[in-house]
């Protein structure tokens, strides 16, 4: 584990943290963007009531089919807000911007990211995360630094979904750990699947195409 970066943030640091979170949001809805808390900030929200103190990282979730749309808008926006641009990210898997503030990125990392659905899984998805589309479908809401905020409907047991005994809090950076095996897969499970994926689409091709041949051949 890091210890350091899963250290307490001073208070100033926190103060900081929240005066950017709340300038992000701004940016976003001045963009008419729809977005919705989900990961650590949500945790935090409804466990602490505030930011969890030791985390590094302050997400916000959007969807692709709207947010790929309006990508650079936001970066743009963001920059006139002083923000620094680590990078942004365009594929579909992984759609999204990484900046920091006035800290480094080790004190607090922002990302906006986004989520694709698919209508065969009923899932929404990206890279190896995966949630149950009732989720998201659609919200619920909840107070937070003195705002609503949108939030995966039924946000306790979304959390129980997500990272398990969410109640207890533990403090480490290992993904493994935090995460529950539904929400994250491991990037070798994930790869296995995508070479599963891969063989499947082999396989119909060639069998598609023996069929015609077979049909041809006969006729």
């Amino acid at each position: 584990m890091d210890t350091q970066k899963v250290r307490d943030r001073t208070p100033d640091e926190l103060l900081a943290r929240k005066k950017e979170f709340l300038k992000i949001c701004d940016i976003l809805d001045e963009l008419n963007i729809n977005y919705f808390l989900q990961t650590g900030v949500l945790l935090g929200a409804v466990r602490d009531k505030d930011f969890i103190k030791w985390d590094w990282g302050v997400d916000i979730s959007v969807f692709t089919n709207e947010f790929i749309q309006q990508i650079n808008s936001v970066v743009l926006a963001l920059k006139k807000s002083n923000f620094e641009i680590i990078y942004s990210l365009c594929e579909k898997d992984d759609l999204k911007i990484y900046f920091k503030g006035k800290y480094s990125k080790e004190v607090t990392g922002y990302t906006i990211f986004a989520w694709n659905y698919s209508k065969d899984r009923d899932i929404y998805w990206r890279r190896n995360y995966s949630v149950p589309s009732k989720f998201l479908k659609n919200f619920s809401n909840i107070d937070f630094l003195g705002r609503k905020f949108n939030c995966p409907e039924n946000p306790e047991e979304y959390l129980e979904y997500a990272y398990g005994d969410w109640r207890r809090p533990i403090r480490t950076s290992d993904k493994d750990l935090y995460n529950s095996n539904e929400y994250y897969k491991t990037k070798k499970i994930f790869i296995l699947k995508k070479i599963k994926n891969i063989l499947k689409k082999i396989f119909k091709y060639y069998f598609l195409k023996y069929l015609f041949f077979y049909f041809y051949i006969t006729s």
